[in-house]
């Protein structure tokens, strides 16, 4: 414990520890300071400009008695802190800490979320815990879909596919009239978007498959289904995909999507589905 003593105009520091014997900072412009170190003459100045128990709490105190034996110090008697971030470096786990960035009591550079990645670098703040993140910090999107690994319900998106909130490629259905296999015109720009698709994946290959209503006889069905997905493969062919990519079945009324007891149901049974495998 340093200790100070007030002798009318003179103030006598006596430091327990670290000081030489009979060491004393005199409070009085004619008395010598001859033989006083840099450090002892920051002690007085510190004794003459404030509070002596402020100046006791100050840097030219506080630490000069707890520095280990072997640290380098600076010409207070402090440890060096070379990166300047609060931790001197014999206890500094992370040396180097770019100037301004906050730190922890270890002297690292603070990660609030846990992911690895210090915040002044976190693109992701926020990041759920153990959620895999990329080297800025954020949830990892293997597939590039825009929806994150960790909430991706279909993992492996073909690249430019327009997708839905959970990450699954919604490929529009084209709807055919009662006893028809022409695609209609409104159904084109989906096919096209299928086409940029299939160019921007070179290994994509797909399932076409064909439905109907369950009006007619069930052979007559499975026969326009498979008219109706030849449909759909060969305007995706005309748009540049190799037919080999493309694999068309008639499912006839065997896999309705709604209620055949409506016409509105059954509108929507006469379709085509296009599915990816693997």
């Amino acid at each position: 414990m340093n200790k100070i003593t007030l002798l009318g105009g003179m103030i006598i520091c006596i430091l327990t520890l670290g000081c030489a014997p009979n060491y004393s900072l005199m409070d009085s412009d004619s008395h010598s300071k001859k033989g006083i170190s840099p450090r002892e003459d920051a002690q007085l100045s510190c004794l003459k400009s404030g509070p002596t128990e402020e100046c006791m709490r100050s840097k030219q105190y506080s630490l000069k008695d707890q520095t280990p034996s072997g640290v380098k110090v600076d010409e207070l008697g402090c440890p060096l802190d070379s990166d300047g971030d609060g931790v001197p470096d014999h206890l500094d786990k992370c040396p180097g800490t770019p100037e301004g960035v906050k730190v922890d009591s270890r002297g690292c550079p603070l990660d609030s979320d846990g992911d690895g990645v210090p915040d002044y670098l976190d693109k992701c703040l926020e990041t759920p815990e153990g959620v895999e993140v990329d080297c800025k910090g954020c949830p990892l999107d293997s597939d590039s879909d825009g929806v994150s690994d960790s909430f991706d319900k279909c993992p492996g998106t073909p690249l430019g596919a327009l997708i839905d909130e959970d990450g699954c490629w919604t490929i529009g259905e084209p709807l055919f009239d009662f006893d028809k296999s022409d695609i209609k015109t409104e159904y084109h720009p989906i096919l096209d978007q299928v086409i940029i698709v299939f160019e921007r994946n070179p290994s994509l290959r797909a399932e076409v498959r064909g439905y109907t209503d369950n009006f007619g006889a069930q052979a007559y069905n499975q026969i326009l289904s498979n008219r109706r997905a030849e449909a759909v493969v060969s305007y995706l062919v005309q748009g540049g995909v190799d037919r080999n990519r493309l694999y068309p079945v008639g499912y006839g009324f065997s896999t309705p999507r709604a209620s055949n007891e409506s016409a509105e149901g059954r509108a929507l049974n006469r379709r085509v589905e296009i599915l990816p495998v693997q």
